[in-house]
């Protein structure tokens, strides 16, 4: 299956580059910070590149949201970008966090063989969704998944063969404690604009560090439109492609 996935992969990524020769894309591999609204230097290795613009989108995504229980690595602590590695399938997966990333990750795994347990804090799966709606999925998916809603993490812990996870209801307020092969934690995903040095150029972002944009896709500097993940709710890959067309017209 990883072979199969990596396969995927490389052919998409090479019909990304075909495309961008084809239109004489030139692409410059490393990381990019913003000297000012017109320049971008660009670090690979030890290589240093200045690059000058008239304008500039910027797309560079976001990451997960890691979490604060456990600060060294461990094979059992996953995040989504961990869990699409597939390393190995654990037998007892909790996912922490009913969101959509959480509940792709779970139906791809409990297809694997694994046993699910997914923990959401809120009273509904999906909750930002319509209430009417998630009641006819969680009817559909009840049976596959073990559900705890209203439920936090109070504390986690790990062992040599598992993760030791103390759960708190909080609407019976009752402590449970239970043990995992693995945890996969689905809590939210944050925007990459403070890595690219935005702020002293004096482009805006809000409170949570998402670029602030019009409905041109352009920021507060009439030069640089901001697209994708890094500009907010939804992070879908189709709503990143309408903004590029947006912003590139």
């Amino acid at each position: 299956m990883r072979k199969w996935q990596s396969e995927i992969i490389l052919k998409l990524t090479n019909g990304l580059k075909s495309m961008a020769n084809a239109r004489k894309v030139q692409i410059i591999h490393g990381y990019g910070n913003f000297i000012d609204s017109h320049t971008l230097n660009i670090k690979n290795n030890e290589k240093k590149i200045t690059l000058n613009f008239d304008q500039a989108i910027i797309a560079v995504g976001s990451k997960p949201i890691k979490q604060t229980f456990i600060n060294e690595p461990s094979e059992k602590i996953w995040d989504s970008t961990d869990a699409l590695k597939i390393s190995f399938v654990p037998k007892k997966l909790l996912i922490v966090g009913g969101g959509i990333i959480g509940l792709e990750m779970a139906t791809i795994y409990h297809a694997l063989g694994a046993e699910i347990y997914i923990s959401e804090i809120s009273e509904q799966i999906i909750s930002s969704a319509d209430t009417d709606v998630i009641e006819h999925f969680y009817k559909n998916i009840k049976d596959k998944f073990n559900i705890m809603l209203n439920t936090k993490i109070n504390n986690l812990k790990i062992s040599e063969n598992h993760a030791h996870v103390e759960f708190y209801n909080t609407k019976n307020n009752k402590i449970i404690n239970m043990s995992f092969h693995a945890v996969l934690f689905s809590i939210g995903r944050s925007p990459n604009s403070k890595l690219i040095n935005i702020q002293d150029i004096g482009v805006e972002i809000d409170q949570l560090g998402y670029i602030k944009v019009d409905n041109q896709m352009r920021t507060n500097i009439a030069n640089i439109y901001a697209i994708g993940d890094v500009v907010g709710q939804p992070m879908l890959a189709h709503k990143g492609m309408y903004q590029g067309h947006i912003a590139a017209e």
